[in-house]
């Protein structure tokens, strides 16, 4: 819908995990200009004359890893540029939890608990067998903060 698409295709995991779909909430767009970039960015790399159909997601990743990381300093590094912080995509992946958590839940309950659940960091207990969101992995999400 306009507010949340639905996700496939965890990296970490395994198999089981990688056929989960999560959803995800979209800010500041509608959600059919995000599926339109990621259309966007996958024919971009399909287009490539280094692309081989046959290579592993992990051979791709490793060819797409260094110039995604130019891509996003020389795009998203401006918006921090007082503040002396190079980021990494990586570090996307947190400011997006961190928005998400201010915006979503008014920053209600524990931010490594939201994050997990948002991110899809999950483990299956071996007492309960219920799936538990994963704080510990989490707690590396907790890196910036919204000031008024």
């Amino acid at each position: 819908n306009s507010n949340n698409i639905s996700f496939t295709g965890q990296a970490k995991g395994g198999v089981e995990k990688s056929l989960e779909s999560y959803k995800i909430p979209v800010l500041g767009c509608d959600s059919k200009l995000i599926i339109k970039a990621l259309e966007d960015v996958q024919n971009y790399i399909k287009n490539r004359d280094w692309f081989d159909s046959l290579e592993s997601e992990k051979q791709l990743s490793d060819k797409t890893k260094k110039p995604i990381e130019r891509a996003v300093f020389q795009n998203f590094t401006t918006i921090l540029k007082d503040e002396k912080i190079l980021l990494t995509p990586h570090d996307l992946r947190k400011v997006y939890a961190t928005v998400c958590w201010y915006r979503l839940t008014r920053c209600k309950g524990s931010f490594t608990a939201y994050a997990a659940t948002l991110l899809g960091h999950s483990y299956q207990s071996k007492v309960s067998g219920k799936i538990r969101p994963d704080t510990k992995t989490a707690e590396s999400y907790d890196k910036f903060r919204i000031t008024e």
